[in-house]
């Protein structure tokens, strides 16, 4: 009777323990629980559950008594950009410092407002928000505004005020798209018999995407856990797919942003990426069924030129397996990369 009763007693203060290292993450908005999931996967990926319970407690502290600022009264647009602005603090930092960035950029934006393109050709107000796709989506709206008149002054003939390093920055992206054809070609492309069926296979895409997998070590570096957010919505043109992407790795954050177009003329998808360091990737891409399949010839550190293709399986309306292969001259394919995505909005 003895035995029983301590027994007994050991498993209560077992399940009141288990219990205790369960941080409770249930009142949170859907937003702030990711933000502090996001914040803390590092811990959760690679120290373990006890490293992963403190650092949700040390988020859950510091959230207390703040809340989140009220985007309601924004425009689609200015929301966007400022949610992708605070996209390095809601991923990496945590909810608190993501409402902070977020009020910051709502101080800024204060009685500002968009300037107005419904004047201009479609050809010349495309390039204006390409050219100032850089301040749309790192700077944030108030500085979007900026960008967006400064186009307007210099197309009017207006002061040639200089271009600052960011406007310079956003240049050198759409600069290196020439794997695309121009957008007047793009344009009379997509007019073509079945270009807008096949155009329109990229719309699977749009969305936020969560994304978790595993690394193998291989030529490109070490292994290890990624998690990352992709943002993907379509240009204003409609012929293109614009991408922007947070990926946290082993030895750090990754950013950048890509465009993806169908190419009517080569009858496949054309994909150009550009990361937060300038380095450039172009790919080719076929669609069959449910699969997708992006080939490249990346070089290595070494100077040495590799085969890859990166394989996008659809699983499901929201949901997609992705696996990353490489492959010296004549060798074996390797698996660099592979996990699973999830469409989260």
């Amino acid at each position: 009777m003895r035995d029983k009763l301590i027994i007994a007693l050991f498993l209560a203060s077992f399940v009141r323990l288990s219990a205790q290292t369960q941080t409770d993450l249930s009142r949170l908005s859907q937003d702030d629980r990711y933000s502090i999931e996001m914040a803390c996967s590092n811990e959760k990926l690679n120290l373990g559950p006890a490293a992963y319970h403190r650092c949700l407690q040390k988020q859950l502290d510091a959230l207390a008594g703040t809340g989140s600022p009220d985007l309601s009264g924004l425009s689609q647009d200015d929301r966007y950009s400022i949610e992708m602005a605070c996209s390095n603090e809601k991923l990496n930092l945590g909810p608190a410092a993501y409402h902070r960035c977020l009020q910051k950029q709502l101080d800024a934006l204060a009685g500002t407002g968009s300037p107005d393109l419904s004047g201009l050709s479609q050809d010349d107000r495309y390039s204006i928000e390409m050219a100032c796709s850089n301040e749309k989506l790192n700077l944030g709206p108030a500085a979007y505004h900026r960008c967006i008149a400064k186009q307007l002054r210099a197309l009017a003939g207006g002061p040639d005020l200089g271009q600052s390093a960011d406007s310079q920055r956003s240049t050198a992206f759409l600069s290196q798209q020439q794997t695309f054809p121009s957008r007047s070609t793009a344009t009379d492309a997509s007019r073509s018999p079945g270009s807008d069926s096949e155009l329109k296979r990229l719309d699977y895409f749009v969305g936020i995407w969560t994304l978790k997998g595993t690394i193998n070590t291989s030529l490109l570096g070490p292994g290890g856990k990624f998690t990352g957010t992709h943002r993907n919505e379509w240009g204003t043109d409609r012929l293109s797919l614009v991408s922007h992407w947070d990926e946290q790795r082993r030895n750090g954050v990754d950013s950048g942003q890509a465009v993806y177009r169908y190419d009517s003329d080569q009858k496949t998808y054309k994909y150009h990426g550009v990361d937060s360091t300038g380095e450039s990737e172009d790919s080719t891409g076929t669609v069959e069924g449910k699969t997708w399949i992006w080939t490249s010839n990346p070089t290595m550190e070494n100077g040495e030129t590799v085969k890859a293709h990166f394989t996008m399986s659809e699983v499901s309306s929201t949901s997609y397996s992705f696996r990353f292969e490489i492959a010296q001259t004549d060798g074996e394919w390797t698996t660099v990369m592979e996990g699973n995505a999830v469409k989260t909005k």
